[in-house]
């Protein structure tokens, strides 16, 4: 309780002075405007307006498509944390050096008019300035993605102290333009942002040979969060625009008025969000789905709790506020607007955490998706509302419009990282592993150990086992695995049995060798519990390798490839030996980069093996065990359709893992010869779907009919890189005899074969 005690205040911190942070930011914005409307010209204010945009237009530019990718990425393992903030910082200063020179170029075009020399001036200081400010937005974002907000806050207050202090000095000596007020800014965030520079510097490494890669990387991600953005302002924007053609410039005044009172819950909501999408990486970093999910719904109950309260000031004080702002009897009356207006901020920060959380997945492009769907279904009912209601009807519309986008983005959060349904009470299943762990060790010591659950499968759930005292848990070993297989008539005690014979050849095999840079692990059978039925066996470093494909940037190039042959490496021992897996999938190998570590789990799973009736399973265990591979990465249509990025990985890796294997193979022919095989082996796991006369049973065909195509798709691009052309309709047929192997195993050399049921001919 004490540590969740402390967590729960260091949170509370953060978001404490991120609150204070960005009522900073918000005041000395005020500030600078208050300051120059009321020592200058109108026309000096109105220029200040145009340079403010562009000056927001740039740090929006550099958010996107520099600060949060680092924060989605900064936890790859892909390179180091000083190679990663270095590569950022270079990308920073390009894109500083871009800003300028194109600030530069509007100047000159303005300055070749000769009509607005004040306007002339103040676009070439901000030529000058704006890589000061962008330096400073990205030290600002650098710090928010470590969560380091004391830092934050420092930076914001020493800007806002220059800036604060040299504006009273200009106005006070009526030397205050907006030439001078920009170049005050420029000065506050150089100052501020060269020190922070300075003093850090030491957590940069530049290598310019990663450059390259950096960009392309940030630029896959930022440019659809830039767009993402892009469409929340269009989806506003709008409304101000409809309003002006269908109900004219008076109303679109009113409009803008009540939603200046609206606008004033900003500070309170980027306060909240800027804070929350840093802690959303490092949830999905720590925790995967399940700690994303959890610190989702914490930081909806928040902000909802947050902006119900603004909805209540805005309801019983809203028109006092409008009244004090604009002192106009013209803006009497709109109630119902504010209060439209109020409930349009509130359906927005409900959706803050989803965006945040599909963000940090790499979902940044569904994302877009969304806004644009949700922003073209806003303008069309925002059109017919006005028509009917007038002011109202565009506080409704767009109420309406911010609504539908958080609910889908909701609705596919959840949809995404739906955990699969408990058979029973978390703590009847940790009872149960508990219970199977004192059968191995003649003791209880569950209070000295931690027993966490790490997985649930279709076959079992996953316990891990450690010592709260950091000592070993049984004799040498640190940490244990329980697999707590599932109550159900397909699983049995003799498939428990099967799948420890199997780990222990494995474990023979492999266990402990290095290949290409990689060390292999599989876990050892410890006990076999026979009531509940459960297996005990080492732990073994690592996650799913189906996991690290799933994060863009998690394997590097190299470290693809590598992997790649060394998987293949691993199991051309076991195969030669006439050993198979019996499940090999990329969610049975574990992958740990920074290690340099690959680890088989769950070997000999033989209820997944192929069960296609007629056909004669005579194949070579590399052809099953790399046809299981295929037919999972085919299979999976959902990740197709939403994960595009995380489908092509997938498909590139199993395509690097299939032709590290031919290249040991020997000729083209030879290799031609095991592609047929595996292709026939692929598309009879595949069938093994089936199909029914159900909606189960359709999705089923569907996915049958798109993999078959997917299966020819990866092929056809291995059967590139040799001298035979690929033909679709080769070895189409399940006949008895059009799938007996190209070279078929003898009876006597396949009674010797580990599953060796599978691999001798019969029908």
């Amino acid at each position: 309780m004490g540590g969740i005690r402390a967590l729960a205040r260091a949170l509370l911190a953060s978001r404490t002075l991120s609150l204070i942070d960005q009522a900073v930011v918000s005041g000395t914005s005020l500030f600078v405007t208050v300051v120059i409307g009321r020592f200058t010209v109108p026309s000096q204010l109105g220029i200040f307006a145009l340079i403010a945009s562009l000056i927001i237009a740039l740090q929006n530019v550099q958010n996107a498509l520099i600060s949060s990718p680092y924060t989605i990425q900064r936890h790859h393992p892909c390179r180091t944390a000083a190679e990663h903030a270095g590569s950022t910082l270079a990308l920073c200063v390009l894109l500083a050096l871009a800003a300028a020179v194109f600030i530069a170029m509007l100047a000159w075009i303005i300055d070749l008019q000769n009509e607005k020399p004040i306007l002339e001036a103040a676009v070439w200081t901000l030529a000058a300035m704006a890589p000061f400010i962008i330096i400073r937005e990205f030290g600002r974002d650098y710090a928010f993605a470590h969560l380091q907000m004391s830092k934050v806050l420092l930076l914001d207050l020493g800007v806002a102290a220059i800036q604060v202090g040299t504006l009273s000095y200009l106005a006070w000596s009526d030397l205050l333009s907006t030439a001078s007020a920009l170049a005050t800014i420029g000065t506050a965030c150089g100052v501020t942002g060269l020190l922070w520079l300075y003093l850090d510097r030491k957590i940069f490494l530049v290598r310019m040979s990663r450059l390259p890669e950096a960009l392309r990387q940030s630029w896959k991600l930022g440019r659809w969060i830039l767009a993402n953005q892009l469409s929340l302002v269009a989806q506003v924007n709008l409304s101000y625009w409809l309003v002006a053609v269908i109900a004219g410039t008076t109303a679109t005044g009113i409009y803008a008025a009540s939603m200046c009172v609206a606008s004033l819950a900003n500070p309170l909501v980027l306060g909240l969000s800027n804070i929350m999408f840093a802690q959303a990486t490092l949830a999905f970093k720590e925790g995967g789905y399940a700690k994303l999910r959890h610190d989702a719904f914490k930081e909806l109950v928040l902000l909802s709790a947050t902006m119900t309260l603004f909805c209540l000031v805005i309801v019983f004080a809203g028109e006092q506020v409008l009244q004090l702002f604009f002192s106009s009897q013209d803006y009497l009356g709109h109630r119902d607007v504010l209060v439209g207006l109020a409930l349009w901020q509130l359906a927005h920060a409900i959706g803050i955490p989803a965006s945040n959380a599909l963000s940090a997945m790499e979902r940044v492009r569904l994302n877009f998706y969304i806004g644009l769907a949700t922003t073209c279904i806003t303008a069309a009912v925002i059109a017919g509302l006005v028509i009917a209601w007038g002011l109202v009807g565009a506080a409704i519309g767009l109420l309406i419009g911010s609504a539908a986008r958080s609910a889908v983005r909701w609705g596919v959060f959840l949809t995404i990282t739906e955990p699969a349904a408990p058979e029973r009470s978390r703590s009847s299943k940790a009872e149960a592993a508990t219970q199977v762990l004192r059968q191995l060790t003649d003791r209880d010591e569950s209070e000295r150990l931690k027993i966490v659950q790490i997985d649930v499968g279709s076959q079992a759930h996953i316990f891990t086992v450690r010592s709260s005292e950091r000592r070993p848990v049984w004799l040498a070993h640190e940490g244990l695995v329980v697999k707590l297989y599932k109550q159900s008539g397909a699983c049995s005690l003799s498939a428990v049995f099967e799948q420890r014979d199997a780990l222990l050849v494995l474990h023979k095999a492999i266990h402990g060798l290095t290949f290409h840079g990689w060390k292999i692990f599989v876990p050892e059978p410890l006990h076999v519990s026979q009531s509940p039925p459960a297996l005990i066996m080492t732990m073994v470093p690592g996650q799913k390798l189906s996991l690290c494909l799933e994060t863009e940037g998690w394997l590097g190039d190299d470290d693809r490839e590598s992997a790649a042959r060394a998987i293949s490496a691993a199991m051309q021992r076991c195969w030669s030996a006439l050993v198979l897996h019996g499940d090999l999938a990329f969610h049975n190998i574990l992958c740990d980069v920074p290690t340099k570590t690959l680890s088989f789990v769950d070997a000999g799973a033989l209820s997944n093996c192929c069960k296609f009736e007629g056909v004669i399973r005579c194949w070579t265990p590399a052809a099953h065990d790399l046809a299981h591979i295929l037919c999972d990465v085919s299979t999976n249509v959902k990740r197709a359709f939403i994960g595009r990025g995380a489908d092509a990985r997938n498909q590139k890796f199993s395509a690097s893992l299939l032709w590290a294997y031919l290249e040991s193979i020997g000729p083209d022919e030879a290799k031609q010869r095991m592609l047929d095989e595996l292709r026939d082996c692929t598309r009879c796991h595949v069938r093994a779907i089936g199909s029914s006369m159900s909606p189960h049973g359709l999705w089923h065909l569907i996915t049958m009919r798109v993999a078959l195509r997917r299966v020819d798709t990866i092929f056809s691009r291995i059967l590139s890189r040799i001298s035979v052309p690929f033909d679709p309709y080769r070895g189409r047929g399940f006949s008895k005899n059009s799938l007996r192997a190209r070279v078929p195993i003898p009876r006597e050399v396949g009674s010797k074969v580990r599953w060796g049921w599978l691999l001798r001919g019969r029908s």
